[in-house]
């Protein structure tokens, strides 16, 4: 169940974040992100959650406070 857990994690959430450029300090999160061509880390988890959380959609902010709670407990 754990691993199932992560996937879904790195496949929704962390897309969501790894898009508006959250630097993931976790070795796997920026072993899967950093190879794709569209990532651009550019905030620190602090600045992300100053900055970037601002500047979500309507669906996307839904899309994370859904699936937060799911699987960051």
């Amino acid at each position: 169940k754990g691993f199932y857990v992560r996937r879904i994690f790195i496949t929704h959430l962390g897309s969501l974040y790894a898009h508006k450029g959250l630097i993931f300090y976790n070795n796997i999160l920026e072993s899967v992100f950093k190879r794709q061509r569209w990532y651009r880390p550019r905030y620190s988890t602090a600045q992300f959650k100053r900055e970037a959380m601002a500047q979500l959609t309507e669906i996307e902010q839904f899309n994370a406070d859904y699936l937060k709670p799911r699987f960051l407990r």
